[in-house]
């Protein structure tokens, strides 16, 4: 799923009060750390310490956070490159999602199979499906309610 959103840091900010949290992962060293990108936390963590969050994880790539990245890579005393920075939500979040989702499909007659990927809107801490890419083209999909 692609989501798209005017501003970052509101997008982060409504996802934290959703429940979601940031967390950068460390690729050579297989190490994660729970941050907080407004406090400018870095707490070593436990996958474990994930349990109750969804499986699927976002990538963050928005260029306003490659500054606090940076700061992370320099208290680590790694490289920039070396990390990843995620955002996971709460496992009912993701399942409100889905769910949603998949009424749409519905509502609009796609088979799941067909579903190469999801093009969704995220405004005023709801998520609204835009289009769904498929094999044999795109769908626009008129999701006025989102969830």
């Amino acid at each position: 799923m692609t989501i798209s959103y005017a501003n970052p840091q509101k997008y982060i900010k409504d996802m934290y009060e959703l429940g979601a949290i940031t967390f950068l992962y460390h690729k050579k060293k297989q190490t994660y750390y729970q941050v907080d990108l407004f406090k400018h936390t870095l707490i070593k963590k436990n996958p474990a310490h994930l349990q109750g969050y969804s499986r699927f994880i976002r990538v963050i790539t928005d260029f306003c956070w490659d500054i606090q990245k940076q700061q992370y890579a320099s208290q680590l005393h790694t490289s920039y490159d070396h990390l990843k920075l995620y955002l996971i939500i709460p496992e009912k979040l993701e399942n409100l999602w889905l769910g949603h989702q998949l009424k749409l499909f519905q509502k609009y007659g796609i088979e799941q199979k067909d579903i190469i990927n999801v093009t969704a809107r995220f405004a005023n801490k709801k998520l609204k499906l835009t289009s769904v890419n498929m094999a044999a083209g795109t769908k626009i999909i008129k999701d006025i309610s989102g969830i």
